[in-house]
């Protein structure tokens, strides 16, 4: 069966099929579902489309009601139910909810089960709530007894089926928690619901590299789930950590820590234990040091997933049975060593290193079990390193033979992968070997004849091997600006040995890297030399080159390295340049706001990146900004475009000579890898137009044309609007397609917003060169999310006004709403409402004009607690109670599901400032509403 392409309304394909399917009979959706083989998964698309209303109704064997219900909208898959079908309002529920479903849903669901193979699938069930209708998970589990997919999908399946996709629907408030221990104090409901609020989900999203097509063209089957989706472990509940850190203030908190530390280890395991069956955990690995590197504090960890906030959740409940009952401590500390993963180790280690709790032997035979390769796994290493510190010292003459045995051992073997080189894998014994003598050597400890000798040996053999001041040896990776902290292999001093040795390719281990970046940024003379002198003989290290441009790019190396370098680098044979586009090209960007003498060489090297580029493709792009800006071809524009920035610019003075015929090239649409160029140069676009009108009217502007090229057009709008600025002259040249984009407003991507805000602000301006027509023709033109980008910006236009609010609702606002601003139904949406509601109160002095205009714009509130928050804290209620009253009335509809925090602050306001309104019906329906809700007025 052929996807749904869309198609022209006298041949509405998708139409006519979603007729078909909605046929209550179900026999249009029982072929539908057999047809073999099955339809494709993009007829999810028009399935879930809402593009049903109210008089569709009838369709589905709905009776409606009288006033039709302009806002009702809904799909195929996602539609009211007939009475007969339709759950009970209930004040307790007793069975699942969701109504039960027509022959048609059930068709449906069982052509879905049929792509169970299929990730997007998941994907989709992810994106819409994650959590199946009882009736589809009976469907999903008969096709996978039936079916089974391979293996990886199934461990999907079963994540979705438990209930451990996370949901937007999930209603876990850690805030709210919080106030009740307060009220309450830590009972046994409240530790059962903290249980189910930190409890671990997946999040499901498209896979970051898709692995549907290799080069070739041909399948390429995934080799871990990742490969399909990408998920993320996070808890049921967001922004745990501050939640977490404001309640741990709290005395009653501490209190309650140590009755908590049970189900906070089963639910760091239940974590872990999920991410074993992603495949992101096992007994040796579970990635923990990454995402948490210290399990006590430290400013290496940067609490990025929420998860680790049950890592610090377990310590410190272990902290806090330890000052009550330490030998229960001790003994959980044991338990820990029994659960398969290296973060339940690390905690143990952490745990032995209180020397009141652990006995010396027990943490010794921990550091040291499994052949002892917890003493040198990255996964436990900056505990490792903890406990190795704490415990050395204390050990007696026995156990300290035993750590030094251990220590001269070195790694197991099967730590490093089979085809390292042996010298490599020596040098890296050497240094994890000196490391953990030293660390022990360094808290005191006084080694044998044997352990201290090799000690000195490594210490002279590697002479640049140093403890780090910081502790940041101790740690697998070190975020921050500090040297990794495994760099170990030094460069040759002596010119000659340099030469030699960067003749040798570089060291592809990640674990055994060299410092000759350091080197060129420390000692740029030899480096550069050594580099000259092969260059010399026709030899040119392209590993090496790339590495010294990248430091060379840095803000100390930038006047040297181009003093002494530039016609070396220029002197490269094409092949070579073309290896280096990317550390090139930034280092010419680098250097163009302070170089000095030999322009024509950095032209020339420009010009020669351009050409190597030139024959290159564009990959499509959501974003052509950020990829223009990461693109060599991006790189020397902005460079070229910041020598010039350095000359003293003026309106008229027209393109230097130097730059012209390259900003010319550049704007060459037939050379389609120029674009990233062509995106960069529209980002400047005023200050080029305003020095050079002509040539900015030939070459640059025609670029904005979404006649002559929507794909160069849709570059330029996102380059412009990435900072955009009202400058009228260039509007005015632009005038057509700046108009023309609102109808292009889709295929501005991220930038969408960007052009709906600019529009908005340019029909506030007076003294522009559009006529209200054509502004309101283009406004009408945008789409709902346009149009509420456009409320949005209205409301951060007033909100800026500080206390000219009242004059500029009066003089812009309000003109903008009655000549501009559509009036077509469309235009009523809840979010829209919503913002506008925002706009009344942003009117403040105004705020009863403001009222009388957009009333009619506005509804209720899906979640009215910010506006009401506005409102009251801009003492609206106070300062005009009529108004505020009837404001409120419309915002907040009996269909809110919680009343706003401020509403009844808000009420007895309006009752202080005018008493009569007491007795106005509105006023009682939300007193009412207050009630109903438990908030007694």
């Amino acid at each position: 069966m052929a996807k749904p392409l869309v198609s022209t309304r006298q041949d509405d394909f998708v139409g006519r099929m979603l007729w078909a399917l909605s046929d209550k009979r179900a026999l249009s959706a029982k072929r539908f579902a057999d047809h073999t083989p099955p339809p494709p998964l993009e007829w999810l698309e028009p399935l879930t489309d809402f593009r049903f209303t109210h008089s569709d109704l009838p369709r589905f064997g709905i009776t409606p009601e009288a006033k039709v219900d302009d806002k009702l909208a809904f799909s195929l898959v996602q539609r009211p139910a007939p009475y007969s079908r339709a759950p009970l309002m209930a004040m307790v529920e007793s069975h699942c909810l969701g109504s039960e479903w027509d022959e048609v849903m059930e068709e449906i669901a069982r052509w879905l089960s049929r792509h169970v193979h299929d990730p997007k699938l998941v994907l989709w069930v992810a994106k819409h709530g994650g959590r199946l209708h009882h009736q589809f998970a009976r469907r999903i589990n008969q096709e996978l007894e039936k079916n089974p997919p391979p293996p990886m999908m199934q461990t999907l399946w079963r994540v979705v089926l438990s209930g451990r996709v996370k949901s937007r629907y999930e209603q876990f408030d850690l805030y709210d928690w919080r106030a009740r221990f307060k009220r309450d104090d830590m009972t046994s409901t409240l530790r059962l619901q903290l249980r189910e609020i930190l409890g671990p989900r997946v999040q499901l999203r498209e896979p970051f590299r898709g692995w549907e097509g290799a080069e070739d063209g041909e399948l390429k089957e995934p080799t871990q789930i990742k490969d399909m989706v990408d998920w993320e472990i996070e808890l049921g509940a967001d922004h745990v950590h501050s939640a977490l850190e404001d309640i741990s203030k709290n005395p009653r908190w501490r209190a309650a820590l140590s009755d908590l530390l049970a189900d906070a280890t089963t639910l760091l395991r239940d974590t872990l234990d999920l991410m074993r069956e992603l495949g992101g955990a096992d007994d040796h690995h579970d990635g923990s040091y990454v995402h948490q590197p210290s399990i006590s504090d430290h400013p290496q960890n940067r609490n990025f997933h929420d998860w680790t906030a049950l890592i610090i959740l377990v310590r410190d409940s272990w902290l806090a049975m330890a000052e009550r009952f330490p030998n229960r401590a001790a003994l959980e500390a044991e338990r820990w060593l029994s659960i398969p993963y290296p973060l339940f180790r690390r905690l143990a280690f952490f745990a032995a290193a209180h020397v009141d709790l652990v006995a010396s032997e027990h943490g010794l035979g921990w550091l040291l079990s499994e052949d002892c390769w917890w003493l040198w796994s990255a996964e436990t290493e900056r505990e490792a390193f903890r406990l190795l510190v704490s415990l050395a010292p204390r050990l007696d003459s026995q156990g300290l033979a035993t750590l030094e045995r251990a220590i001269l051992k070195g790694p197991p073997r099967e730590m490093f992968n089979d085809d390292m080189e042996p010298e490599r894998l020596q040098r890296r014994v050497d240094r994890e070997t000196w490391l953990r003598l030293a660390k022990a050597s360094d808290a005191g400890v006084a080694f044998n004849a044997a352990a201290d000798a090799r000690l000195q040996a490594l210490s002279k053999q590697y002479p640049r091997l140093k403890l780090a001041t910081d502790e940041s040896d101790e740690f697998p990776f070190w975020m921050g600006n500090g040297n990794d902290v495994r760099t170990f292999v030094t460069t040759p001093k002596r010119r000659r040995e340099l030469v030699a040795w960067l003749k040798q390719p570089p060291s592809i281990d990640h674990w055994q890297e060299d410092d000759w970046r350091q080197r060129c940024r420390d000692n740029f003379p030899p480096t550069a030399c050594a580099l000259a002198v092969l260059a010399g003989n026709g030899e040119w290290p392209v590993a090496r080159w790339r590495e010294a441009l990248q430091a060379w790019a840095e803000e100390s190396l930038l006047k040297r390295s181009w003093r002494y370098m530039n016609s070396l680098v220029n002197s490269a044979p094409d092949a070579v340049l073309k290896e280096l586009t990317h550390p090139l090209s930034w280092w010419l960007q680098s250097i163009a706001k302070t170089f000095e003498g030999r322009e024509p060489v950095f032209f020339k090297l420009i010009r020669r990146l351009l050409v190597l580029e030139r024959d290159e493709g564009v990959e499509a792009d959501d974003d052509p900004v950020s990829r223009a800006i990461n693109h060599p071809v991006g790189h020397v524009t902005e460079a070229a475009l910041r020598w010039w920035y350095q000359r003293p610019l003026e309106d008229g003075q027209g393109l230097p000579d130097a730059i012209k015929p390259l900003f010319s090239e550049l704007c060459n649409t037939q050379i389609i890898s120029f674009r990233h160029g062509r995106v960069v140069l529209a980002t400047h676009v005023i200050a080029l137009f305003r020095v050079d009108p002509n040539w900015a009217t030939q070459h640059l502007l025609p670029l904005f044309d979404w006649k002559k090229s929507s794909g160069e057009a849709r570059a330029a709008w996102q380059g412009f609007l990435g900072s955009p600025r009202l400058y009228w002259p260039l509007l005015e040249a632009i005038k057509q397609p700046f108009l023309g984009t609102a109808e292009r407003y889709a295929q501005l991507g991220r930038r969408n917003d960007q052009y709906a805000a600019f529009l908005t602000f340019a029909a506030l301006e007076p003294g522009g060169i559009f006529s209200k027509f054509e502004l309101a023709t283009a406004t009408r033109s945008l789409p709902s999310d346009g149009l509420h980008a456009a409320a949005q910006a209205l409301v951060r236009a007033l909100e800026g006004t500080g206390e000219q609010r009242g004059e500029y609702w009066r003089n812009r606002v309000l003109p903008y709403f009655k000549s501009i601003w559509p009036k077509s139904r469309s235009a009523m949406t809840p979010v829209i409402s919503e913002s506008l509601a925002r706009l009344c109160v942003a009117a403040q002095d105004a705020f009863p004009e403001a009222l009388v205009e957009l009333t009619h714009w506005l509804q209720p509130v899906e979640y009215p607690d910010h506006v009401v928050h506005l409102l009251h804290d801009a003492k609206i209620p106070e300062r005009f109670p009529e108004a505020a009253l009837a404001f409120l009335s419309i915002v907040i509809g009996d269909d809110a599901q919680w009343p706003p925090s401020d509403l009844g602050d808000c009420l007895q306001a309006i009752r202080h400032a005018s008493p009569a309104l007491e007795a106005d019906p509105r006023f009682q329906r939300l007193t009412e509403y207050l009630r109903r809700h438990g908030n007694e007025q």
